[in-house]
């Protein structure tokens, strides 16, 4: 600040701190500097062209303030700006026309609206009393000092079909906008440098009225500043200053903004701001439920201004906006946790509102809500929560961070995209508590543009709606994502009827059930059991925890990730019918006319496509039934029955049952945490996997010719390692089973791949036996031409896989549930939750896939280089 800047205001509280003793006055006021000039009434009296600004603080008894006491700052306009504001009323048919009409009310607010506290230059203006840039200031402008009366008439057509207002008896109503202090935007230029405003935003916002190197309020531009007076200091205004709407207000005036008024009116409220007396009647505050920053010392009016309740009704709100755009002291919250100054002077809220025609091409049969429109026909139909998300997503917390030259980067208040620009935005406001740009074009929440979408609409998938959410399985973060291209099927509530419980699979024959789901009446996912013997009711489910463990499985079976719409359709055109969900799980899709019919491996018949309809990040369809995983188990489909107890000697795959089971490569261990429902493989994690096993005579000749140990070797070894009867017989064991157990990890590779599954040539995949020497897996290519796959080993051998049906597309899925005992005393019959799994595929081939020579005589050689074998790892 400069010097002389400072001499005035050291010198001016000197006089004003002696101001109220009447008998010095007097002597003061003859004492004082030259350069002080006037007092503030004498100075606009003088000037000739204020006759009705000084007439106003006659009127308003404001006559001794303004020249004698005081210490004020006072935004004034010339007489031209009167007579401006008369004759545009005048041509508007509204009044008042001139001074005379002009009630004490409106005179009242006039005065004060001009008017802060202190003597402040407009430097000082943009600083608060404390710290921080103030871009809004509050004035001596009360709510109450202009209560409007409004016909219950005239209120039920703006607020249509709201109860609230529906309820009010009188048939009168007086309703103030907001019963917060009301304020002034101040676009000062050091607060629009200090605050990240541009040039070419304040061009913009105030369409060309003012600049960086003009202080303006609102948009009304001051062209005389600091002017010194006596008792404070004055600042003329181009044009009269009148109260603008708040953000709310502008809205509820705009008739180009109907629909979108009649959607943000369902949340309003006329909250009682003073109660009847017998003499005076209720005065009302319009408010909107809102979830701004809730306080729950004090929901209806506090710091934050949230408002989740009717305290007096003791009524909660269906659904809420972000903030209240009525609420004329509006925060976004403190600028820093140590500032004493109130939060709204730093920032204010922002709403881009959709023309009535932007709606209208939006919410029709061929618009981007179309889902809203064939499930509705009408915004009147529309629920709640619903329309409350739709309004939200055109509010922003911050005018500071949603400017002009931002536009093009900004994101949503879940953080997505907007994908506005400055050449939608037709009409702009700024209001008391924040700004409004008009758009041409609908800002919907990316919910409901998202493969989702048919899920939060259509309240017959509030089964699916739910499970998705923060409180269930969290599923909508993935949805959301417009990184990933998705192929999304939702069940209908009418539709969940059937789903096998993969945990009561491990369970005695009378526990074994499927699931019938439903909502109950507090909105929650429950389901009751039925037995898969008899078809009778055997229990419900109502623990949270067990539903979501089931609905994430379920709703992993029913995504699928693809590269984008049109490579999916066109994989399905021609012919691939396996594709791998996010659950590992594959989904069998084939084309039935212009829709798919879908199956998961666990189903006994394919679903039916209802519906389908493209989205922002890929394709939703609606399906008649659950997509089902497989309950079968790898060890089952290699033994070729549900016997786990026998191995089943007519199996296609008996040699190599018979080898996994000699090295262990199977365990049906509990642990203290889990209990798998069949034999797993111990080292495969929750992913999906293929193993190619070759034929049994391929494997009994390798056997034979002691390429690889056989089961009878290795039991021989291990007896006489336990008897203690021969030298490095113990090491010797060890040695032959890790080679066993390398040679059958190399017949299983990351990823499954699937006869009528992706086309492929020559692709790379990892098997589950690592290189020694680098330490790396070591790789089988693969080509897949969709009716047949060819894998080349390490060797450079290939094998095929057997076509004959029943020999390829085997699917398992090798579950593990929780185990509520101890290793020692499992306790499946208590099993809750699925806690992980694997996913297989099993093909048989025509050749054994090698990763090193096959060597004969494989015990001599150990034999007769024991110590370079001892030194080798697993």
């Amino acid at each position: 600040m400069k010097l002389h800047t400072c001499l005035h205001v050291s010198l001016l509280a000197g006089i004003l701190a002696l101001s109220a003793c009447t008998d010095k006055f007097d002597e003061i006021e003859n004492n004082q500097p030259d350069w002080l000039g006037e007092n503030i009434y004498d100075y606009l009296k003088e000037r000739g062209d204020c006759n009705y600004y000084t007439r106003l603080i006659d009127d308003c008894g404001m006559h001794e303030i303004m020249q004698r006491t005081g210490s004020n700052t006072l935004f004034f306009t010339r007489d031209d700006a009167f007579d401006a504001y008369f004759e545009s009323n005048r041509q508007k048919g509204l009044r008042p026309t001139c001074y005379e009409e002009m009630s004490p009310t409106m005179k009242q607010m006039f005065i004060s609206l001009g008017r802060i506290s202190n003597a402040q230059l407009i430097e000082r203006l943009c600083h608060g009393d404390i710290s921080g840039t103030v871009l809004r200031r509050s004035t001596y402008f009360n709510p109450t000092d202009s209560i409007p009366a409004i016909l219950k008439s005239d209120l039920l057509r703006t607020f249509e079909g709201n109860p609230y207002f529906a309820a009010i008896e009188s048939d009168t109503v007086y309703l103030l906008q907001d019963a917060t202090t009301t304020t002034l935007t101040q676009f000062f230029p050091d607060v629009m440098q200090e605050l990240g405003i541009t040039e070419e935003d304040i061009d913009f916002i105030s369409n060309g009225e003012t600049s960086m190197q003009n202080a303006s309020l609102y948009s009304n531009k001051i062209v005389q500043q600091d002017i010194t007076c006596k008792n404070g200091y004055l600042h003329e205004l181009e044009n009269l200053i009148l109260p603008p709407e708040t953000m709310a207000g502008y809205i509820n005036e705009n008739e180009n903004l109907s629909v979108f008024r009649k959607l943000m009116n369902r949340f309003a409220i006329p909250l009682v701001y003073r109660d009847a007396t017998a003499t005076t009647p209720a005065v009302y505050t319009l408010r909107y439920f809102n979830e701004h920053a809730e306080n729950k010392a004090n929901k209806t009016q506090n710091l934050y201004g949230a408002l989740l309740v009717d305290d007096k009704n003791n009524d909660k709100s269906n659904a809420c906006l972000y903030f209240d755009p009525a609420w004329n002291a509006y925060q976004s919250g403190m600028r820093n946790a140590n500032s004493s100054e109130p939060p709204y002077q730093g920032d204010m809220g922002v709403m881009f509102v959709p023309t009535d025609k932007a709606i209208a091409e939006y919410f029709s049969p061929t618009g981007d809500g179309a889902d809203l429109y064939k499930n509705f026909g009408s915004w009147d139909n529309v629920p709640d929560n619903i329309v409350a998300d739709f309004v939200k997503n055109h509010q922003k917390y911050s005018f500071l961070s949603s400017l002009p030259h931002d536009f093009d980067i900004m994101k949503d208040e879940s953080g997505y995209e907007m994908n506005i620009s400055q050449e939608n935005i037709i009409d702009k406001y700024v209001a008391r508590n924040g700004m409004v740009y008009v758009v041409d074009k609908v800002l919907p929440p990316l919910d409901y543009r998202s493969v989702m979408g048919p899920a939060k609409i259509d309240q017959g998938n509030r089964i699916f709606n739910i499970a998705m959410n923060d409180s269930h399985t969290q599923f909508m973060y993935y949805l959301r994502s417009l990184l990933s291209c998705y192929q999304f099927f939702i069940t209908p509530d009418a539709y969940m009827t059937h789903y096998t419980d993969p945990v009561s699979m491990g369970k005695s024959a009378d526990q074994q059930a499927y699931w019938k789901f439903y909502m109950s009446p507090a909105n929650e996912i429950y389901a009751t059991v039925y037995s898969l013997q008899t078809g009778d009711s055997i229990g419900e489910v109502t623990d949270t925890k067990i539903i979501n463990n089931r609905m994430n499985d379920i709703m992993r079976n029913h995504t699928l990730v693809v590269e984008s719409n049109e490579s999916f359709d066109a994989a399905v055109a021609g012919g691939q019918e396996y594709f791998v969900t996010m659950g590992y799980m594959p989904l069998h899709i084939t084309p039935t006319g212009t829709a798919i019919s879908t199956a998961g491996a666990g189903n006994s018949s394919p679903v039916t496509t209802l519906d389908a309809s493209e989205k922002s990040n890929g394709k939703s369809y609606i399906i008649d039934g659950v997509l089902q995983s497989t309950c079968t188990s790898t060890y089952q489909n290699l033994n070729q029955s549900s016997n786990n107890d026998v191995i089943n000697a007519e199996s296609p795959f008996y040699e190599f049952l018979r080898l996994c089971n000699a090295c262990n490569i199977f365990s049906n261990a509990a642990t203290s945490s889990v209990i798998p429902l069949a034999p797993y493989i111990t080292f495969l994690q929750q992913y999906d996997y293929t193993l190619y096993i070759p034929e049994n005579t391929l494997l009994q000749d390798a056997m034979s010719k002691h390429y690889i140990p056989t089961p009878e070797e290795l039991q021989e070894l291990y007896e006489l390692s336990a008897d203690g009867q021969e030298t490095h017989i113990d090491s010797l064991y060890q040695i032959a089973v890790n080679k066993l157990r390398r040679f059958i990890r190399y017949h299983i590779q990351d990823n499954s791949v699937f006869i009528k599954g992706k086309k492929e040539t020559d692709t790379e995949y990892l098997t589950e036996t690592i290189d020694n020497t680098t330490k790396l897996f070591y790789p089988v290519h693969v080509t897949n031409t969709g009716n047949s796959i060819t894998v080349r080993d390490y060797m450079g051998e290939e094998a095929h896989v057997t076509d004959r049906e029943g020999l390829y597309n085997l699917i398992g899925r090798d579950i593990r549930v929780n185990n509520t005992g101890n290793s020692q005393s499992p306790e499946m019959s208590k099993a809750t939750t699925i806690e992980s799994y694997s996913c297989t595929v099993v093909h048989q081939i025509d050749k054994i896939l090698w990763y090193e020579p096959a060597s004969s005589q494989w015990h001599t050689d150990l034999y007769d280089d024991l110590e370079e074998y001892q030194k080798s790892e697993f």
